[in-house]
């Protein structure tokens, strides 16, 4: 090849300070002479890596010699500008094999690539651990020479870290999962801390996990509960927080987590001596701070010093604060059942009636009358008809409908029927029970019968007190007022509440335990209400009896006389302070927590979002929930989003989705939103909980890397499509070829046989053949016929289509059997070695199949062995099954039968081949390549395997895994075969039951010369209206197993069901059916069978019927 002419005073272009170091560095004292005298591609390389963004380096010839870009300078840190013109080997000299590797491979013309190598730059002035993406391509000269390397260098160290990130937080929230379902049915304190602590200690592979609570002094404190593997001491009991130093009693108290990574490095010696003391050397202690007093601690330990990493504290911190707010939950939990408790004692205790609803009324689900109304013990949606006066049916409806839409109190008082027939008069009162979804589940009424209200003043007077005595048990604060809002009673839970006296709280008096600051807004409400003659609701914080302010809501409902005028209201305080200090605590946590944060129920409808989302976005609560936050989504991702959204919920998986949000200047941004399900015990989902997290930043880094990487991504593509072009090719070549091979084999061996067939049957149709030679060419074709018949069969068998007869018996006492015929195969300069194990190991399987199989490993064996060495036979008992060949594993029980030869092995190149039929790798002659294909196929159709290893020159390992069950009470014994039966018939009558036309005849014709009366029919449904009703006209039916419509198997169960006597003889060459169920009992004569062979089976089968017709 000409080269091209080497323009005179040539230098680079570009690479800013890097290519003026190229400009003026002295190249004539390097291999590659004086830059003006660079050949082409020298010049066209250097050129396009210092234009090049990527970080490249050029490693020119045997010496190595190094040319690069800036962005390959920050890759060599402080070895740049020396590196410059350098010599690769002596400027690495500690990667000096990997580096002579690069330079071989590139002057030999053969690529390199490695990806996510470790390294250690010099940046920003200090050593710094990266991770790399390196490609090495080789440099060709005009005449297609390899001259030299070009080297790219990717930093992929972000992306490795981030996925490290994330596998540490999968596997944190994977722990915080498994944490919540231990702890999920634990209903106290004590139960949730100890299974916390266990788990922590478990999973974080701590010395020590333990909690306490604080005295309060504010210093010392009993450790009550603590896991401790066995090695580390118990450290239950009591302690000082200023013994373990000023730090702790600083850090805990301001409710920060103590981190010590070596207490002997980090704190006084007298401070580290008290955790020395019990056998700590690092820890991390979580404080719980309530009402700004530190009141308990969680904490975990190591032995040794250890540098607790982001995560460990990151688990450490959530688990510790689950563990107290599921403490919390249960805490109220218990009260609610407190609550639940009282409710049913006074639904006890009341004399009224007690109904309850469902939530939009349509069904009463139970009433008890207390002899006032009929009771009612089964739901019933006839309610009303059983129990309201039809005159007030219609107002009846109205209030509930009004009590139904306003979710408040429904009260009414009206005319109703009463056990006894008559017609009485009831104030009906029903609250609904309202989740904290604000869903009604229920409504809970009362019923006063206040009948004799309107027949004397006296029995309202009655009817009052009664009221008051159930107001006064009641568990929570109820309240009546007068028309003018004045208040004239309270029940007795507001005194003891409150601390008032009757005369302070009448009236507006009640006002004065409101807190200051809510009192004048309160008090409007009130008054606005009274006024109106509506509802209300309303919070506000109530002065106890100590002088402290609790939370409370107020609900009320107004109150008429039957004549409409309005008597004032009826109303109830409820203690919510808990439930407000549990909702500021989630407000404070999710509005902490760099990221949105939403609560969604079960169908979806967003019932809660933190004031992240509302600050970014610019939508208050009220336009976001239930439904218009989509309205902040992307048009683009709108119609995903509620998609993937809809199909999480219906498939309760977790719900995952990237998109864009807009911020409230009309930015977009990119967020992750995920969200879990919450389930309850039994599985139902209630509620979602999601989280929304910002990365913008990082898609704009991977669209800044794509489009950096694109020209790379297309020469890729390009090459992947040519390369999944040949592979598809070679996939097809090679099926054909396997396809070839099989069928040229199949032919190939059928050809040598006919060939047999057809030049002997040309023989022995001359007429002066001698009778010498007329046998010879008999015995020809039987054994020709003999041959073929023994190929379909392996065939069969590499195919799983054989007919097998299973039968449970013990390895061992087959295995030890088998040694002695494998000694006669093998030969004497053979050592047969066996190592049997003296328990029982059965399994079930076709007997002669499984004895040749090992033969045909053992005739292998000996060819590979020369006919000398050691074959050793080893049986495997309750083993598992390994994935073989890209087949999964299973952990049932099996067998295995290995045999190993100490051979030439098999060369890694036909290893994958062995199993195929006709492949063989013996000399012309010396081998069919059947043999190791019937074992493949046994194996498979015994619903086990056959696995493979060889060592060229050293030998190989054939292992034979067969399903291991239950020995039988009977073990299998060898049994004498009988005599003989001779092939003559006596006259016996066979229906000869075959729908080929050439075969039934033949069949026929054989069994008339042998002895028997035939009746041929040309299918089952014929033989059966033969046979009639009791088939006494015939002593045994010849049927063929595959026939159109039904079977020849399907025949003979017909016909053992209906005529259990009459014997049935199958024939078949092949059936699938008999290969998957087998032959059920039945005798079945494989074809090609002869005359003789069908004679005596005929004679086997009769002979038993005349047997069992004997017997009395």
């Amino acid at each position: 090849m000409t080269r091209a002419a080497v323009p005179q005073n040539w230098s680079p272009v570009g690479g800013g300070d890097l290519g003026d170091l190229i400009r003026g560095h002295d190249w004539a004292a390097t291999p590659l002479g004086a830059i003006a005298s660079w050949p082409a591609p020298v010049r066209t390389i250097v050129q396009t890596l210092l234009l090049s963004p990527v970080p490249t380096v050029a490693i020119w010839g045997s010496d190595g010699i190094l040319v690069y870009n800036r962005g390959y300078a920050e890759v060599c840190g402080p070895r740049h500008p020396e590196a410059l013109g350098g010599r690769l080997l002596e400027l690495w000299p500690e990667a000096r094999a990997f580096n002579a590797h690069v330079i071989a491979s590139g002057l030999a013309g053969r690529p390199l690539s490695f990806r996510a190598q470790e390294l250690e730059l010099w940046r920003h002035g200090r050593p710094e651990t990266v991770w790399m993406d390196l490609d090495y391509t080789p440099i060709l000269d005009d005449d297609g020479t390899p001259i030299g390397t070009l080297a790219t260098v990717r930093d992929i160290t972000e992306r490795v870290l981030s996925e490290r990130r994330i596998a540490e937080n999968e596997s944190r929230l994977g722990f915080l999962d498994q944490l919540g379902q231990a702890t999920a049915n634990a209903r106290d304190a004590g139960t949730i801390l100890q299974i916390t602590t266990r788990c922590v200690g478990a999973h974080l592979n701590l010395s020590n996990c333990a909690y306490a609570d604080m005295d309060p002094d504010g210093d010392g404190f009993t450790i009550r509960g603590n896991w401790h593997v066995p090695t580390a001491p118990s450290i239950l009991g009591h302690y000082s927080l200023a013994d373990f130093g000023a730090l702790a009693v600083q850090e805990l108290n301001a409710g920060r987590p103590l981190i010590i990574n070596d207490n002997a490095a980090e704190l006084a010696p007298h401070e580290a001596e008290a955790f020395r003391a019990i056998g700590i050397a690092a820890t991390i202690c979580m404080p719980l701070v309530k009402d700004g007093r530190l009141a308990a601690l969680m904490a975990v330990h190591h032995a040794r010093p250890h540098r607790w990493s982001r995560a460990e504290l990151a688990l450490i911190r959530e688990a510790t604060e689950r563990c107290w707010a599921h403490i919390e939950r249960v805490g109220a939990e218990a009260s609610l059942r407190l609550s639940e408790a009282r409710l049913r004692a006074l639904v006890h205790a009341t004399s009224d009636v007690v109904y309850r609803m469902s939530p939009d009324w349509q069904e009463m689900r139970q009433l008890h009358g207390r002899g006032f109304l009929s009771d009612m013990a089964e739901p019933s949606v006839r309610w009303l008809d059983r129990y309201v006066d039809p005159a007030d049916r219609s107002e009846v409806m109205a209030a509930v409908n009004d009590a139904v839409s306003r979710k408040g109190l429904f009260e009414l008082e009206h005319r109703v029927r009463r056990a006894d027939g008559g017609v009485g008069w009831t104030l009906s009162r029903a609250v609904p029970l309202i989740d904290r979804h604000g869903t009604v589940t229920e409504w809970f009424g009362m019923a006063s019968d206040v009948t004799f209200r309107h027949e004397a003043d006296a029995r309202l007077r009655e009817s009052e007190a009664r009221f008051r005595a159930m107001a006064d048990d009641a568990p929570v604060m109820t309240w009546i007022t007068d028309e003018t809002g004045a208040c004239i009673y309270l029940n007795r839970r507001w005194y003891e509440f409150t601390g008032q006296a009757e005369a302070e709280a009448l009236g507006l008096g009640w006002l004065d335990a409101i807190h200051p600051d809510d009192r004048a807004h309160s008090e409007q409400v009130f008054l606005a209400a009274n006024a109106d003659r509506a509802s209300f609701r309303l919070e506000y914080r109530l002065r106890d009896g100590d002088g402290r302010y609790r939370w409370a809501l107020d609900a009320a409902s107004p109150r008429f006389a039957s004549d409409g005028a309005f008597l004032g209201y009826f109303g109830s305080v409820i203690d919510i302070d808990e439930r407000r200090e549990a909702e500021a605590r989630l407000r404070t946590l999710t509005d902490v927590v760099p990221a949105f944060v939403w609560f969604a129920s079960p169908d979806g409808r967003l019932h809660y979002l933190n004031d992240r989302w509302c600050a970014y976005t610019g939508l208050d609560t009220q336009a976001s929930l239930p439904d218009g936050w989509i309205e902040a989504v992307h048009p683009d991702d709108r119609a995903r989003t509620a998609a993937v959204w809809a199909d999480a919920r219906e498939r309760g998986v977790t719900y995952e989705i990237e998109v864009r949000y807009r911020r409230h200047d009309g930015a977009y941004r990119w967020y992750m939103a995920r969200a879990e399900p919450l389930r309850d015990p039994g599985g139902t989902i209630t509620a979602w909980f999601g989280t929304s997290t910002d990365i913008h930043d990082r898609k704009l880094a991977e669209d800044g890397l794509r489009e950096l990487n694109e020209t790379l991504e297309s020469r890729v593509a390009e090459r992947t499509g040519e390369l999944l072009k040949t592979e598809e090719a070679l996939r097809q070549s090679q099926k054909m070829e396997a396809v070839g091979q099989l069928t040229g084999g199949v032919a190939h061996d059928f050809n040598n046989l006919l060939t047999i067939i057809r030049s002997s049957v040309d023989f022995l149709r001359r007429p002066e053949l001698p009778e010498a030679r007329k046998a010879r060419y008999l015995d020809a074709v039987s054994d020709t016929v003999d041959r073929a018949a023994k190929l379909t069969g392996q065939l069969l068998a590499f195919a799983r289509r054989q007919t097998l007869d299973p039968q449970v018996f013990d390895l061992g006492d087959r295995l030890r059997a088998v040694a002695e015929l494998l000694d006669t195969v093998t030969g004497a300069r053979i050592r047969i070695v066996t190592a049997i194990p003296e328990v029982s190991c059965a399994v079930r399987a076709d007997l002669s199949q499984f004895e040749t199989a090992l033969v045909n490993i053992a005739v292998n064996a000996r060819d590979a062995m020369d006919g000398e060495g050691t074959l050793t036979l080893r049986l495997t008992c309750t083993c598992p099954l390994p994935a073989i060949r890209g087949h999964a594993a299973s952990a049932r029980p099996f067998a295995a039968i290995a045999l190993t030869d100490t051979g030439s092995g098999i060369a890694p190149n036909v290893l994958d081949r062995i199993f195929e039929p006709f492949f063989t790798t013996k000399e012309v002659g010396k081998g069919t390549g059947l043999g190791l294909s019937q074992v493949f196929g046994f194996a498979k159709q015994s619903g086990g395997d056959v696995a493979v290893e060889s060592v060229l020159g050293a030998g190989t390992t054939f292992t034979l895994y067969l399903p291991e069950v239950a020995a039988e009470s009977a073990p299998y014994a060898v049994v004498a075969p009988a005599e003989p039966a001779s092939p003559i018939g006596s006259g016996q009558r066979v229906l000869v039951v075959e729908d080929n036309v050439e075969v039934g005849t033949f069949a026929t014709q054989i069994l008339e010369d042998l002895g028997y009366e035939t009746t041929w029919a040309a299918n089952a449904e014929e033989a059966l209206d033969r046979l009639g009703p009791e088939g006494t006209e015939f002593d045994v039916v010849f049927s063929d197993v595959v026939m159109p419509g039904m079977g020849g198997l399907a025949l003979a169960q017909e016909l053992r069901r209906r005529m259990p006597r009459l014997p049935v003889l199958l024939a078949s060459g092949y059936s699938h059916v008999l290969a998957q169920d087998g032959a059920h009992g039945f005798s079945v004569l494989h074809k090609p069978y002869s005359a003789e062979q069908l004679g005596r089976l005929l004679r086997q089968v009769t002979a038993r019927k005349q047997g069992a017709t004997a017997t009395p």
